[in-house]
C-alpha cells in the first residue's frame, strides 16, 4: 500500500462573533430566547428583564397581580399533552400529533375543521385516518380533550366511569342532551324506559363532569409560544410582530454615571449590550420578512382556505437574499398565530417534483388513476410514472412508490382482483 500526502489550500468563510452569535439567537424558539435573556439578566447589571410582560402586548398593575396571584399554573395544555405522546406509539404520526395538539382551543376542544386542516397539511392520510388518529388521541388526559362538541366531550369522560348507571347516562347524553340542558327530566324518563329516580341519578353524575377539561391549563399558553401573528381582514393579511421587547430595559444608575471608574467597569456590559439589541433586532427583522415573504406564497390558504402551493426554503432564501441555513435556523421550532390557533412555521414548505408539482398535486394524481384503473389489471409504480409523465408530471418509480406507501395504498399485486 502506498500513502501519499497531498498539500493543498482551501478557502474557508469564517463567521465573525456578530454571524455566529446572530445565528444561534435566530434559532432560538422563544422559550429558549426567554432563557437567554434571563441568563442575560443575570450576568449583565445594566439590564432589567421581565419574562412576563415579554410574553406580552402590554401589561396593567392589575395583570401583573393576576399572574403572580395564578403563579401556580405554569404547564399549558399543549406541554402537557406532548410529554404524553410516546404512549402513542406508532398508532399516530408524531408530525400529526404535534399538529393536533396545537388545533386544541383553550378549552380542550378540537375544532370540526381541524381534520379537513389535516388533510391539507398532510395529504397522504385519508379522512378516516385522521379519524383514528383522534380516537387515539382522545386516550390522552385530562380526559375529554380532542373532543370536537360537548357531547362527545362527556362521552368520554362517562367512558371512564365505574358506575352503574354508565350506560344510561351515555345514552342520555348522546340522545337527549336538549332535554337534558331543559331540566325536563320526566321526558328523559318516559324516552328511556326507566324510573325518574334511575335519571336523577344519572343526571347527578353527568353534571360532575367536566365541560372544558383544558381550562385548568395556562389560558395565555398559545401567544406564550407564537412569536408571529398573521391576520387577516377582508381580502387583505397583515403580519405582527407578538414579542415585547419594553421586557429588557437600561439601568441608567450605571450607564448614566460620571464616576470614571464606574464609567470603565460598564464598558464591556455597554458592548454586549449593543450586541444583544442589534441582534434581537436583526432576529425580528428576518422572522417578519420570512413569514410576510410565506404570507405572498400561500396567499390562497390564508385568504381561501384553499390547498398550500408548491414553496421551498430555496425560494424564500433567493428572494430575501438570504442563505438557505439561514431561513432553515429561522423557522426551526417556530410557529405562528392564525384564526386562534398555531401552526409551525416548516409546515408552509411544500416539496417540488423535477418540473416543480407539489406532493400534494402528485399524491393526488395518484389516487385518482388508481382509482379508476381496471382492477383485474392495476397499475404497476412504473406504469404510474409513465402515465404521469405523459402528463407533464415528472417522477421516478421510486418515488411513487414511496407515496403510496405513505397513503396506505397497496402495491398492484395486492390490489389485483381476480
Amino acid at each position: 500500500m502506498i500513502l501519499s500526502m497531498k498539500q493543498g489550500q482551501q478557502q474557508k468563510q469564517k463567521l465573525t462573533q456578530e454571524q455566529s452569535f446572530f445565528l444561534d439567537i435566530l434559532k432560538f424558539n422563544k422559550e429558549e430566547l426567554m432563557d437567554y435573556l434571563e441568563k442575560e439578566y443575570q450576568e449583565n447589571p445594566l439590564i432589567d428583564f421581565d419574562r412576563r410582560v415579554f410574553n406580552k402586548e402590554g401589561v396593567s398593575f392589575e395583570e401583573d397581580l393576576s399572574d403572580i396571584e395564578n403563579n401556580a399554573v405554569k404547564e399549558s395544555l399543549q406541554d402537557h399533552l406532548l410529554q404524553q405522546t410516546g404512549f402513542l406509539s406508532k398508532r399516530v404520526p408524531e408530525n400529526i400529533a404535534e399538529f393536533l395538539i396545537y388545533s386544541l382551543d383553550r378549552n380542550g376542544y378540537l375544532r370540526e375543521e381541524s381534520i379537513n386542516e389535516v388533510i391539507k397539511f398532510f395529504p397522504e392520510y385519508t379522512e378516516e385516518q385522521v379519524e383514528d388518529f383522534i380516537r387515539y388521541m382522545q386516550q390522552m388526559e385530562p380526559t375529554g380533550v380532542f373532543a370536537r362538541n360537548l357531547q362527545e366531550c362527556m362521552v368520554l369522560q362517562l367512558q371512564e366511569s365505574e358506575s352503574k348507571y354508565k350506560t344510561k347516562c351515555i345514552q342520555i347524553v348522546k340522545n337527549h342532551i336538549q332535554l337534558l340542558a331543559d331540566n325536563k327530566l320526566p321526558e328523559i324518563s318516559r324516552l328511556e324506559n326507566s324510573t325518574l329516580e334511575q335519571i336523577t341519578e344519572c343526571v347527578k353524575i353527568i353534571r360532575c363532569l367536566n365541560p372544558k377539561p383544558g381550562a385548568e391549563y395556562a389560558a395565555d399558553a398559545l401567544y406564550m409560544e407564537c412569536e408571529v401573528e398573521i391576520l387577516k381582514e377582508n381580502e387583505s393579511l397583515t403580519v405582527k410582530m407578538l414579542n415585547n421587547y419594553e421586557a429588557l430595559q437600561l439601568r441608567p444608575e450605571y450607564y448614566m454615571t460620571t464616576d470614571e471608574a464606574m464609567t470603565e467597569f460598564v464598558k464591556p456590559y455597554l458592548k454586549r449590550i449593543r450586541l444583544l439589541v442589534d441582534t434581537l433586532n436583526a432576529r425580528e427583522r428576518t422572522l417578519f420578512s420570512i413569514v410576510s415573504n410565506i404570507t405572498e406564497h400561500q396567499s390562497n390558504f390564508f385568504l381561501k382556505d384553499g390547498r398550500l402551493e408548491p414553496f421551498t426554503l430555496k425560494e424564500v432564501a433567493e428572494e430575501l437574499g438570504m442563505h438557505e441555513s439561514t431561513i432553515s435556523r429561522a423557522i426551526s421550532n417556530k410557529s405562528v398565530c392564525f384564526k386562534n390557533r398555531e401552526i409551525p412555521l416548516k409546515y408552509f414548505f411544500i416539496s417540488k417534483t423535477v418540473n416543480g408539482d407539489s406532493k400534494d398535486c402528485v399524491e393526488e394524481r395518484i389516487k385518482t388513476l388508481i382509482a379508476s384503473e381496471d382492477k383485474q389489471h392495476p397499475l404497476s409504480d412504473q406504469k404510474l410514472s409513465e402515465l404521469m409523465k405523459k402528463e407533464g408530471i415528472v417522477v421516478a418509480r421510486r418515488t411513487i412508490a414511496k407515496y403510496r406507501e405513505q397513503m396506505g395504498i397497496l402495491p398492484a399485486a395486492k390490489r389485483k382482483v381476480y
